[in-house]
């Protein structure tokens, strides 16, 4: 209950909202970690312990009623499947696929790897970014899912170039682009995927153009 009053400034009335309400190893429990996307829980599972499971999953849904999905990424186990995730309840149908944050939308995918798609320990990033990138030309290295360039669009960047995009995440990104509120801006600015942009952006003139590296592909070691 204590984890989940200091995170409630950070949950919007839509239910809308992705973070991370329970972080074990700070927190009392490092066999779990527990994350809200929209109205989906996805537990971080460290160690089999089905009786403590049970009961964080009952404690959060007390007082989350609204919750209607929940995925436990069983990290301990061996098959990629159940790392990826499994539905502990809720419909398949339920399972959350967009998530806001300051205002932008993003696609996510929540089994697509043994991560969540969009990692949280980088939203005050995507904030800075959006903040901050008004007019400039952005390239993404290592974009993962390309969150961190949609958070630059968002801010008004007049380009946005993403490189290192995973295979599995091409369509995700796809998703972001068509998110309300990025879409004009990304069709606008000639955004996109691949490294032409590079020599461009040496050109360009001081002040006019960001670097984003590799921050959001290993920002997330936990």
């Amino acid at each position: 209950p204590a984890s989940l009053q200091l995170r409630a400034p950070l949950l919007d009335p839509h239910h809308t909202s992705a973070c991370r309400l329970f972080n074990g190893f700070t927190e009392g429990d490092p066999r779990f970690a527990v994350d809200l996307y929209a109205r989906t829980l996805v537990v971080h599972q460290r160690e089999d312990a089905p009786e403590a499971l049970q009961s964080l999953l009952e404690t959060i849904r007390a007082h989350l009623p609204w919750v209607r999905a929940c995925v436990v990424k069983r990290r301990f186990e061996k098959k990629p499947e159940l790392k990826r995730g499994v539905l502990a309840f809720g419909d398949p149908s339920l399972v959350d696929k967009r998530v806001s944050e300051h205002g932008v939308g993003y696609a996510v995918r929540l089994t697509m790897q043994q991560d969540a798609s969009l990692y949280l320990d980088t939203r005050e990033l995507r904030s800075w970014l959006k903040a901050n990138s008004q007019g400039k030309r952005v390239l993404n290295c290592f974009a993962y899912t390309g969150s961190l360039g949609v958070a630059a669009a968002a801010g008004g960047a007049s380009r946005v170039v993403q490189t290192g995009i995973l295979d599995e995440a091409v369509d995700l990104e796809s998703a972001d682009l068509l998110v309300e509120g990025v879409e004009e801006l990304l069709a606008g600015s000639g955004a996109g995927v691949g490294g032409a942009v590079l020599e461009g952006a040496a050109e360009s003139p001081k002040g006019e153009h960001a670097f984003v590296g590799s921050v959001e592909r290993h920002a997330h070691a936990v």
